[in-house]
């Protein structure tokens, strides 16, 4: 059964009621990368190693998008080493749509697009209030009630923190972001070298440009 990481990523990012993403587009992007790539990583197809993707020894999930995915690196190694934070980088622009295409097709939300002052603009919203509200939160509840998390969930409460610092979209008190930075470096390496390149495509990303 495929791991749907980013997909909840994506919901996790968005106000439920206006459809509308809580963070810059860009930023979000990456995350959504850094997602799409765990997802494939976790499948065992993508393995990283020196923050190198390198086949592995898995099929791709029973996905379309991981499917795609899985063939343009495998394309790309034909003839190119691919580095980690260049693959994260390079996606950015256009994940975000890829990944809601997918929400829309597996019937989580719906995109309802609209003209505003002379521009289109796009917001998604859940099929299920309810349902998507709880897969949203999930996350906050386990780490608030320090539960035991799965290597996944830690993964995904990272990426949650670093795309959105400060209050975060997990919305954690001081004990429950103390409980996931005791996580994180429990994780294996080649899942620590994927948010290590995350944050640095992030900062990256907000880099002012010199005068």
């Amino acid at each position: 059964m495929p791991l749907f990481l980013a997909d909840d990523l994506f919901l996790m990012a968005h106000d439920l009621q206006s459809g509308k993403p809580r963070l810059p587009e860009s930023v979000l992007g990456i995350g959504l990368a850094s997602g799409l790539l765990a997802e494939l990583m976790f499948s065992g197809c993508i393995v990283v190693a020196d923050e190198q993707l390198l086949l592995g020894e898995y099929p791709a999930p029973d996905d379309r998008l991981a499917i795609a995915l899985f063939e343009q690196v495998r394309a790309q190694l034909f003839t190119q080493q691919v580095l980690l934070g260049d693959w994260i980088a390079s996606r950015r622009h256009y994940v975000g749509e890829l990944v809601a295409d997918r929400l829309v097709r597996e019937q989580h939300v719906i995109r309802d697009q609209y003209r505003r002052l002379g521009r289109s603009v796009t917001r998604y919203l859940p099929v299920r209030s309810a349902e998507v509200f709880m897969r949203a939160q999930r996350l906050s509840t386990f780490l608030r009630n320090r539960m035991e998390l799965t290597e996944l969930d830690v993964v995904l409460a990272s990426l949650a923190t670093l795309v959105l610092p400060g209050s975060s979209l997990l919305e954690l008190d001081n004990e429950g972001r103390d409980h996931l930075e005791r996580l994180v470096p429990q994780l294996p390496i080649p899942l620590r070298e994927l948010l290590t390149a995350t944050e640095s495509a992030i900062h990256g990303s907000l880099r002012k440009p010199r005068a």
